[in-house]
């Protein structure tokens, strides 16, 4: 042997997991790849594409509060080099919240329908067993879809409390009881003076739960002869549990989360 020595060096994800440099005409190492686990919302697009796959992209974006829409994915069967007639299916990991799908055709006509060649296609998107967006048949260069993404074993609590004319008088808590049948605070709101309006939003697992409302003058929101009413809502899963105005000092509600949310489709 001459000249400088030489070394191997394996990596996965910037973390070594062999190397070495001694060997005689061969030498192998075994390792494994564990697929990442989303802690999040787990979407996927498929797409069955038709004759010309070439005309077809897609993007996946993120809707701001302040109009200015995050891109999240995207994906172009050209560059991709996709086959006709192939079926592919991208798998993203996104977070709560409200997004837009957009289909792109180059000859803006769509993957279906009744073109008078070749086969159709389609797009589907899915999560977690829900179809979020479906279709195929759309004219001109682009079609969207507007959809939430939410944690699948997240039951949603809203509480919305339209408030009276002495909104500082209302407060309003939400326990859970243990094992042990002591309650446990989740989610606790105290009023302020002026206040007019006011929506909370938590995820809750499963258990047993008390929602109380409170007023501190002991006639609740609702109504006093020439007063403005106020009225109180609670919704789990978009189910309403509990609403009302008319109360003394407290009012409570108590209900029960047994499982996972049902699954729906937003369509």
């Amino acid at each position: 042997s001459h000249g400088g020595e030489g070394y191997y060096v394996v990596a996965l994800n910037g973390a070594v997991i062999f190397q070495g440099a001694e060997f005689e005409s061969i030498e192998t190492a075994v390792f494994e790849v564990i697929e990442p686990t989303c802690d999040q919302a787990e979407v996927d697009v498929t797409i069955f594409f038709d004759d010309d796959p070439d005309e077809t992209s897609w993007s996946i974006a993120r809707v701001s509060a302040f109009g200015d829409d995050v891109v999240m994915a995207t994906f172009d069967a050209m560059e991709r080099e996709v086959k006709m007639r192939a079926e592919h299916t991208e798998s993203l990991c996104l977070e709560e919240g409200l997004y837009r799908f957009t289909i792109h055709d180059k000859a803006r006509d769509g993957l279906c329908c009744g073109h008078g060649h070749g086969q159709d296609g389609n797009y589907t998107v899915m999560s977690h067993g829900s179809v979020l967006a479906h279709g195929g048949d759309f004219v001109g260069s682009n079609k969207t879809s507007t959809f939430n993404v939410t944690d699948p074993n997240c039951n949603r609590v809203n509480v919305n409390v339209v408030f009276d004319d002495y909104p500082e008088l209302t407060s309003w808590d939400i326990r859970r009881f243990s094992t042990l049948g002591h309650e446990i605070v989740e989610m606790e709101y105290d009023a302020g003076n002026g206040e007019i309006e006011h929506t909370e939003s938590i995820c809750l697992g499963e258990g047993q739960y008390k929602f109380t409302i409170y007023d501190d003058d002991g006639y609740g929101m609702c109504c006093e002869s020439g007063e403005k009413a106020g009225h109180y809502n609670v919704t789990l899963n978009g189910v309403v549990i509990g609403e009302g105005g008319e109360f003394g000092s407290n009012e409570a509600i108590a209900f029960n989360i047994t499982g996972p949310p049902p699954r729906q489709s937003l369509g």
